[in-house]
């Protein structure tokens, strides 16, 4: 297994070093940090400073044994504190002898675009880039599939582990937000065509599409054998419809508009929601894929430390 990488130290706003980092990390404070590589740091930051616990739990391969060292082996996996006990050279075996590849399906389509402070994009993409730079520090190799309206061309970048690709990473979803992008049942349909290696596939989506095409999706994924985290980002308006007055609403994919009286349609809507959460739940349950609700109000490391120790602990 490769290395751990270390995590440069991010400095806080001068005059606020006794506060935790967690305090700056809600959506209306990091949307002014235009990077998303930095976005990305501030919030690993807050797993590890702020939260006091370890968000590699879950994710890595876990340490089996020692094993005598041999010529060959490769020294990065050398214990040396054993060594400097006993003299002796042992390397540390994993229950997976290959780093893992982590692949980032990111649903570009328009509905995602909406939300403020930050969009569905904006949030979501910061999260994948959160998780993309724990899995960096681990050792592991990320890559990400985003597919165009059409459902054929798009984003593709092959998993690798380097720092460089890492950055590439973060560009690409970067560019994301705006872009006309397919359906998140499309995008699943097409990732499991491409990704045919067996490794952890995390989905970030605000998943509104038929049930039975993401169950279709996401069932070929399974069918590879792969790992599956379902993002289900959606913003405070969606998951409590505050509006009161007469409003036109705007269905993003097709351009539709509709103008009703919110208190009148407010319960079926609340209705529907909660009909399709069942949904998805039914399914992350059929296809034992896990399923992480996220609302773009919601301060980005305490969301997903909390997920990351559930993962942990087998509870999610």
């Amino acid at each position: 297994m490769a290395k751990e990488k270390t995590l440069p130290a991010v400095k806080t706003a001068k005059g606020t070093e006794d506060r935790s980092p967690v305090f700056y990390l809600s959506p209306e404070w990091l949307a002014r940090v235009k990077s998303l590589e930095f976005r990305a740091r501030l919030v690993v930051e807050g797993f590890l400073v702020g939260l006091h616990r370890s968000p590699y739990k879950g994710f890595s391969v876990e340490f089996s044994e020692h094993r005598s060292y041999v010529p060959g082996d490769d020294p990065r996996r050398i214990d040396w504190k054993v060594y400097g006990r006993t003299r002796r050279l042992f390397v540390k075996e994993y229950r997976a002898e290959t780093n893992l590849d982590a692949y980032f399906l990111m649903d570009s389509s328009l509905s995602m675009n909406y939300g403020t402070p930050v969009s569905k994009a904006e949030y979501g993409g910061t999260c994948a880039a959160a998780l993309a730079l724990l899995l960096y520090l681990q050792g592991d190799r990320t890559g990400m599939v985003a597919v165009e309206e059409g459902g054929k061309e798009g984003s593709f970048l092959r998993a690798r582990g380097r720092r460089q690709d890492l950055a590439h990473l973060y560009r690409e979803i970067s560019r994301l937000p705006g872009r006309p992008g397919a359906a998140v049942d499309a995008l699943l349909m097409r990732s499991a065509d491409i990704l045919k290696k067996r490794g952890l596939v995390t989905v970030v989506s605000d998943f509104l599409a038929p049930l039975d095409e993401i169950r279709r999706g996401l069932g070929r994924l399974r069918h590879r054998g792969h790992d599956i985290i379902l993002l289900w980002v959606l913003s405070e308006e969606e998951h409590t419809f505050p509006f009161s007055q007469p409003a036109v609403f705007v269905e993003p994919e097709t351009g539709r508009r509709i103008i009703t009286e919110p208190d009148a349609v407010r319960a079926s809507y609340l209705a529907a929601l909660e009909e399709h959460r069942r949904g998805l739940q039914d399914i992350a349950r059929d296809m034992e894929t896990d399923l992480v609700e996220l609302r773009t109000d919601r301060n980005y490391a305490i969301a997903l430390d909390d997920f990351l120790q559930r993962r942990g602990s087998g509870k999610v």
